[in-house]
């Protein structure tokens, strides 16, 4: 583990399409951006932690699951 900077973990997120935002609590909220979910959608997918580098890594994850989730059209 290493420190990772606010603008380091967004910059991650962003590249794996999704948003970070820092609550008024103090954790994390990571946000899938994708653009066929509704408000709801996006809000129950969204992932809440305290841990920034948690926070860009679940990125990854939620990018990966939404790719899963998407028909194949060939």
């Amino acid at each position: 583990m290493f420190n990772m900077t606010f603008n380091e973990a967004r910059n991650r997120c962003s590249v794996n399409g999704c948003s970070l935002q820092k609550t008024t609590y103090g954790e994390y909220k990571v946000t899938p951006r994708d653009g066929g979910m509704t408000n709801k959608e996006r809000e129950a997918a969204s992932y809440y932690t305290d841990d920034l580098e948690d926070a860009a890594l679940t990125s990854g994850r939620i990018r990966s699951d939404l790719k899963r989730s998407q028909p194949i059209y060939a």
